[in-house]
C-alpha cells in the first residue's frame, strides 16, 4: 500500500497530497491490505506475473491459490479487495472491471467449495456475562489479562459499541462528571462527518457493575507503562501499545469463553446488549442512540418502542431481585438469569398488531 504514495507522485500529487489522499484508510485497513498484497507478490513472482498488470484468470488462480492453502470466504474475499483498492487507487481500475466477470463466477463456486457457518439466530444471556465480571472482583486481586477482559467486556455491555469504537476511546476526548465518563468518537470506520459519536458510562450503585469504578482502577493499573497514551485500552504485553480493533474483538471472544459462554464473536456483545435493553423496557429511541443506529427503519423503532425513563447502562446490569431494580437512579422492567431469552418474532402478535396500525 506505501507503495501508492510513489505512484501518485509519479501521476503529478505532490508529496503532501499523496500522504493526504492514504489516511483515507484506517492503519488497520493499511496493515491488512499490506499482507493480502505481500502474498500477491509473493504469487506473480513464482508464477512469472507482472503484478501491476495481471490478468483476469491470473487474479483468479491467486485466489484459487488462497483456498488450497487453506483460506476461508472472508480471508479470500478481503485479499480481492487489496487488489481491487490497490488497482483502483493506482488508476488501473480497468484491471479489476475486466476481471470482474470472472471473479464473480469464482466467488459464486466459492460458497459451494466452501461454505461459512451462518450466524447464529439466538443471543446468549447477558446475566452470564455479568455474572462473570462480579466473580471477578476485587478489582486488584486481578493480573493484567484478566482485567483487560473484564473491562472490555463490560465497557460493551454498558455502551454497546463496535469494536474499533472500543479501540478508539480515548482520555482526550472523554467529558467527565461526577456521575458519567461519555467519551466523543471523532473518527471511527463507521463515522466520518457530522456529529461525533458519542460512549457514555453511569455510576452504577453496584460497584462489582460499575463501569466508572473498573475504568478508573484500569487507568491506575497501567499508569506505569502508559507513557501519557490517550488511547484508553492498552495491550497488556510488552510494548503496552493502542489495541487495535481486531484485538478488541479477540478480547471480546475470549472473555465470553471465560463466562461459559463459547461460539460467539465479539460483535455479539452489541446485539445482546441491545436485546436486553430493549427487553427489559428502554424505550427505542434510547436503544438506537446507544448504538448509534439510524433512526430510520430501526427493529427498535418497529417492535421494541416504549416510554420508559431509563438509562441504557441500567437497562443492562439491572437484575430481577423481586422487587426494585438495582439501579443507582431511574426504573425500568428487568429480568432474572437462566434460560434462553424470547424476542418477539414476526409471526408473533405483537408484530401483527403492529402492521395492522402500519396499514392504517
Amino acid at each position: 500500500m506505501v507503495h501508492l504514495l510513489e505512484v501518485w507522485k509519479d501521476m503529478g500529487c505532490s508529496e503532501d497530497t499523496a500522504k493526504t489522499m492514504f489516511l483515507a484508510w484506517a492503519p488497520s485497513t493499511v496493515k491488512m491490505y499490506e499482507s493480502a498484497l505481500r502474498k500477491w507478490s509473493i504469487f506473480c513472482a513464482e508464477e512469472g506475473i507482472d503484478h501491476s498488470d495481471p490478468q483476469p484468470a491470473q487474479i483468479a488462480n491467486f485466489l484459487q491459490n488462497l483456498l488450497r492453502s487453506g483460506l476461508g470466504q472472508n480471508a479470500i474475499g478481503t485479499h480481492r479487495s487489496a487488489l481491487s483498492t490497490f488497482f483502483a487507487a493506482a488508476g488501473k481500475s480497468n484491471i479489476t472491471k475486466a476481471a470482474e466477470e470472472l471473479l464473480a463466477r469464482f466467488s459464486k463456486g466459492l460458497l459451494r467449495a466452501k461454505p461459512s457457518d451462518p450466524k447464529r439466530a439466538e443471543i446468549w444471556d447477558v446475566d452470564q456475562a455479568l455474572e462473570w465480571i462480579q466473580n471477578l472482583w476485587p478489582l486488584a486481586s486481578l493480573d493484567a489479562k484478566t482485567l483487560s477482559y473484564r473491562t472490555v467486556l463490560l465497557l460493551a455491555l454498558c455502551s454497546p459499541k463496535r469494536a474499533n469504537e472500543l479501540a478508539a476511546l480515548s482520555l482526550d476526548t472523554v467529558r467527565r462528571s461526577v456521575g458519567f465518563w461519555e467519551f466523543r468518537l471523532l473518527i471511527t470506520k463507521n463515522r466520518k462527518f457530522g456529529v461525533p459519536h458519542v460512549a457514555r458510562y453511569e455510576k452504577f450503585s453496584d460497584p462489582k457493575l460499575c463501569p466508572l469504578a473498573n475504568i478508573e482502577f484500569y487507568l491506575k493499573f497501567t499508569e506505569d507503562f502508559r507513557d501519557n497514551a490517550a488511547t484508553l485500552l492498552l495491550s497488556y504485553q510488552k510494548p503496552h501499545r493502542p489495541v487495535t480493533s481486531s484485538t478488541v474483538s479477540r478480547w471480546l471472544k475470549l472473555a465470553l469463553a471465560e463466562a461459559g459462554i463459547e461460539g460467539f464473536t465479539g460483535h455479539s456483545t452489541r446485539s445482546a446488549a441491545t436485546s436486553k435493553a430493549a427487553v427489559s423496557g428502554l424505550s427505542a429511541a434510547q436503544v438506537i442512540e446507544a448504538a448509534n443506529w439510524s433512526k430510520r427503519g430501526s427493529t427498535f423503532q418497529n417492535f421494541y418502542q416504549k416510554n420508559i425513563d431509563s438509562s441504557f447502562q441500567d437497562s443492562v446490569l439491572s437484575k430481577n431481585s423481586g422487587g426494585n431494580t438495582n439501579k443507582s437512579r431511574g426504573s425500568g422492567k428487568q429480568y432474572g438469569s437462566g434460560g434462553k431469552r424470547s424476542y418477539p418474532s414476526r409471526g408473533s402478535d405483537k408484530f401483527a398488531d403492529k402492521n395492522k396500525r402500519t396499514r392504517r
